[in-house]
């Protein structure tokens, strides 16, 4: 498994990009605010999806600074 995360500037009324994936890839654009990643993360990981333990962690670390009173 591999993360990428990609930011792409766009002009106004510019068309998004289109993927071109190879056999056997499947790719699916989620945009969850910082805030909400954790909780929805979780929610992947109820249906049985298995959450890279990278973004898990990064997630975690955004909630916990929730919790001591930083805001994101």
């Amino acid at each position: 498994m591999v993360l990428v995360t990609l930011e792409v500037e766009l002009k106004e009324g510019e068309e998004e990009p289109k993927a071109h994936l190879d056999e056997g890839e499947h790719i699916e654009v989620r945009v969850t605010p910082l805030k909400d990643l954790y909780r929805h993360l979780q929610a992947y990981e109820e249906l049985g999806y298995v959450v890279d333990i990278y973004a898990h962690h990064f997630a975690a670390g955004i909630e916990i600074a929730k919790r001591i009173g930083i805001e994101f």
